[in-house]
């Protein structure tokens, strides 16, 4: 038998995808540590950015609360999602009514069994 002429070359498989460079510069780039801004240098420029903080702070929170507001008033606009609305909560409380009916009445067969067992002890030593 004559050995083959052709040599065997194998290919390395590696496990992730090779990324394109445009998405490599990307994420570089969304990597990168943002420029702080300059710090106040004095305590009346602290202050002042203390103060500045606190009063964003009081209109951002004004704003996500007008937000919420806004999305619950949208949810009742039409009476065909009032009806939804009305349907879903009757749904969850209905649900709720269930379960708590289901862990009554499991607390009152442990009770029920307790009661047992104490009248079978007392039944024994009569």
């Amino acid at each position: 038998m004559a050995s083959d002429a052709t040599p065997k070359t194998t290919t390395r498989r590696t496990t992730t995808a090779k990324k394109p460079a445009a998405s490599r510069s990307t994420t570089r780039a969304a990597a990168k540590p943002r420029a702080k801004a300059k710090a106040p240098q004095g305590p009346i420029e602290q202050v002042g950015a203390v103060a500045e903080r606190v009063v964003l702070t009081g209109v951002g929170a004004a704003l996500v609360a007008r937000d919420s507001l806004e999305r619950t008033i949208a949810a009742y606009t039409t009476p065909a999602k009032r009806q939804a609305r009305l349907r879903k909560f009757e749904r969850r409380g209905a649900g709720a009514r269930s379960d708590v009916l289901k862990a009554l009445e499991a607390r009152r067969a442990d009770a029920d069994r307790a009661v047992s067992k104490v009248g079978e002890r007392v039944g024994s030593l009569v």
